[in-house]
């Protein structure tokens, strides 16, 4: 490369044609040779004639050089020359690329590489050499690595083929790379930030700023990445918070629920409070578009953090209840066998009341019988093929269970077991730890929980196995049996 101030040539070689001017200008100044004169007498009859066009003997002077001014403009263009080439990039040692590629990077993406692209070819002109380093993990799940000084025609492979990634960078492990390095001569720190305030970005400035002169370059709050936070269940449908970088950023945007097939069950719009960075978008979700919703995405954003991924801990599963109670019972909320188990399960959840029969025709994943008496052959026939299919069923007991219990129980009640009388304590018992083969086991048992009444399970050889829960003097208080692959609760 040939430097005339400001101006550097790529090819200053191509400046050997302006040679051939000269004898350009001696092309156009030629004179043709005088015509051969022949006899012909009728030529006599034209004279007197005027054409309209004249040609001129010689070609003018102001042409002449407006045309060698082309020739030279020509060679001077395939000489490529370029205006300030080497822009910010003081002195002659290394150029240092620091580039942000996690999750926040996605966003404007392309305008991010192009401009590690457009600093590498600065350095590429003066004949610097060019480290690149990312601050995020690599895919290999390996430390964080600088690509070691490279000539600029290699660097630029290894900028085309980085793409973000999926996770957030870890700005203290690239500081500690960076820290690491041994760089000799003036070098020029590029840092091109994805502009998310994280852990270690301080450090990283600090270490980048120790190595040479440092230039941070981020894209506008209104470009950058936006998130979606995993959502909460409710009982409409679905609560999912988005984040945002700046008061700068769009204040409005769109969360959508997909199914199968990328289908829009379900939309709503977010509306940020002015300067706020965080708004809850609610989705209305019914339970069967809930079941079938997918992901959770928002809309327009190219980002890992704009998409969540729906699994089972946000489905709300169809559980039937059916109460044992009187009809003056369930006219009275607070005395009815459901009004706590609504209230318990609601937010997590589906709800459906009704008789066994018609609950048993839903794609129930829980039936809960609360103090139902004895059932008839045919409820039971069919509890036990819903059973054996993969159904939980659970039973809470009470004073209809008490006086006429049935075969469908985990364990045989004792007979003339009843609530109250002499099955009634002074003292009302508290719950011990619980057993390693229960699924309560590892909570805390919280001493308020007392119990003053309750129904007799029958003495047996497996009743300590089948027990999930039991009371302060051994009496079990919660028996489960597996029934094929369903189970069976009391």
């Amino acid at each position: 490369m040939l430097s005339f101030g400001p101006v550097a040539l790529v090819a200053p070689w191509m400046l050997l044609g302006l040679i051939a001017l000269p004898v350009i200008w001696w092309l156009l100044r030629i004179t043709p040779p005088s015509p051969r004169r022949v006899p012909f007498p009728p030529v006599r009859l034209l004279f007197g004639l005027r054409g309209d066009e004249e040609m001129p003997a010689k070609m003018p002077l102001w042409l002449a050089l407006l045309r060698l001014l082309l020739a030279a403009l020509v060679v001077l263009a395939l000489a490529h020359p370029l205006l300030h080439p080497g822009v910010n990039l003081s002195g002659d040692g290394p150029v240092m690329v620091v580039i942000d590629d996690g999750w926040a990077a996605g966003p404007g993406w392309p305008l991010r590489r192009q401009a590690a692209l457009t600093i590498v070819e600065r350095a590429k002109r003066r004949q610097r050499p060019v480290l690149v380093l990312t601050t995020a993990m690599p895919q290999s799940g390996g430390p964080i690595a600088a690509s070691g000084l490279l000539q600029a025609a290699e660097a630029e492979p290894i900028l085309r083929a980085l793409r973000p990634k999926p996770w957030s960078t870890d700005r203290e492990a690239a500081a500690a790379t960076v820290a690491a390095l041994s760089l000799k001569g003036d070098v020029n720190v590029y840092w091109l930030s994805d502009g998310i305030d994280g852990p270690g970005s301080g450090k990283l400035a600090k270490t980048l700023a120790a190595v040479g002169p440092l230039h941070i370059l981020q894209q506008p709050v209104a470009q950058r990445a936006m998130a979606l936070l995993p959502p909460v269940l409710t009982r409409q449908g679905l609560a999912a918070t988005v984040l945002r970088a700046g008061s700068q950023a769009p204040n409005q945007i769109e969360v959508r629920a997909k199914g199968n097939r990328g289908r829009i069950l379900g939309h709503a719009k977010v509306q940020f409070a002015i300067n706020g960075d965080r708004a809850v978008a609610e989705i209305s979700l019914p339970g069967d578009l809930r079941t079938r919703t997918l992901q959770l995405e928002l809309t327009g954003v190219r980002s890992a953090a704009a998409r969540i991924l729906i699994d089972e801990r946000w489905r709300r599963r169809l559980v039937g209840l059916v109460s044992g109670g009187s009809v003056e019972e369930r006219s009275q909320p607070l005395l009815s066998n459901l009004y706590y188990l609504e209230r318990a399960l609601g937010p997590y959840a589906e709800l459906r009341q009704g008789t066994i029969g018609e609950l048993l025709r839903q794609s129930l994943a829980v039936l809960v019988l609360a103090d139902v008496g004895k059932l008839t052959k045919v409820q039971i026939d069919s509890l036990w093929q819903w059973l054996n299919q993969g159904g939980m069923l659970i039973r809470f007991a009470g004073s209809h269970l008490a006086h006429s219990p049935d075969n469908l129980i985990p364990t045989p009640l004792r007979q003339g077991g009843t609530l109250g009388g002499s099955l009634s304590w002074s003292k009302p018992a508290g719950l011990v730890p619980f057993p390693k083969h229960s699924p309560f086991y590892g909570l805390n048992v919280p001493a308020d929980v007392l119990v003053k009444r309750r129904v007799l399970a029958q003495p047996s050889q497996g009743l300590a196995q089948n027990t999930w829960a039991s009371l302060a003097d051994g009496t079990p208080l919660v028996t489960a049996i597996a029934k094929q692959k369903g189970w069976l609760v009391l």
